[in-house]
Order: structure tokens, then sequence, then C-alpha cells
């Protein structure tokens, strides 16, 4: 048996939140589970131009959409991302890697940043 093949292997990156651009979802195995989600944005000055939050709680808000979150398995959840699509610039993008920033942690939910 030969041993020294196995040393040629590299190590790669596990991509773990990506775009599904033919659902137009954010699909992740990092964020933890939580029942509901909501999107915002907040326009910054510095860029000229919006940052989008992504805020996942087990508490329901007054929001006129229902919006939960799905996972077809334990570890995977996706969010649509419907809403902020084609205003975010997401259906230009080439790259399906989208990485989150945590923002805020707190008892009841989380925020991150969305870059895109």
């Amino acid at each position: 048996m030969n041993l020294v093949a196995y040393d040629i292997i590299l190590s790669t990156n596990q991509i773990k939140t990506w775009l599904d651009k033919s659902h137009k979802r954010l699909c992740s195995v990092e964020i933890p589970f939580y029942k509901y989600y909501y999107l915002a944005k907040r326009y910054d000055v510095i860029h000229n131009d919006y940052d989008y939050f992504l805020i996942l709680t087990n508490t329901k808000f007054d929001d006129p959409v229902p919006r939960c979150v799905y996972s077809p398995r334990p570890g995977l959840i996706r969010i649509d991302l419907k809403d902020i699509w084609v205003k975010s610039g997401l259906e230009r993008t080439k790259e399906p890697n989208v990485r989150l920033e945590l923002y805020d942690n707190q008892e009841d939910g989380v925020v991150y940043v969305i870059r895109f």
C-alpha cells in the first residue's frame, strides 16, 4: 500500500452558507435553528449602500407576512430571500458563497449582517 499519496490531499474550506439562485434562497449549516426570521436593511452612509440584516428569533412579531425558517434536515436551514433579491443586487452575483457576520446575540434571538 502506498501511503505517500495521502500527503497530496489538500484541505478545503467547507462552504457553510450559500445562495440557491434557482429558488432565491439562502442555505446554511452554520446558523442555529430558530422558528422565525425577518429581513431588515439599514443605509450605510460611508459606502452609500444598504446593509442587509437577518434576524432569527423564536418570537413572532407583527409582520404582515409570516416568515418561518424551513429545515429540510437537521443542521440545514433555508431562508427565502425573494423580498430583497432584486433590490440587494443578488441577481447579479456570480459567487454563490455568502458571509454572515454576527451583529447581535440575545437570549431570544440573533442578528447577522449578510455580506454578498
